[in-house]
């Protein structure tokens, strides 16, 4: 089998961070999937650093696509909470 490429990496974070926010705008979208994205959000950020033991965590995927996951969570925690 073939490893993946650093591009097919890249989406894959980014198809599973987009599927989380979509999922978080869809008003059809069970609570118990809302808290579990709850849950991934709500992860420790560390040093802004990849975790590598933790290939899809949210501070992964943050870091992996570009964006910053500390201004990221506390906007989707705060959206979160006014579901």
């Amino acid at each position: 089998m073939n490893a993946l490429t650093e591009k097919e990496v890249l989406l894959l974070h980014e198809a599973v961070f987009m599927r989380s926010l979509h999922a978080l705008k869809d008003s059809r979208t069970k609570k118990k999937t809302v808290n579990e994205i709850n849950q991934w959000v709500k992860q420790p950020i560390v040093n802004d650093k990849l975790a590598g033991d933790k290939p899809f965590s949210f501070q992964t995927c943050c870091l992996v696509i570009g964006v910053n996951p500390v201004i990221l969570q506390n906007n989707i925690l705060q959206f979160i909470n006014n579901i």
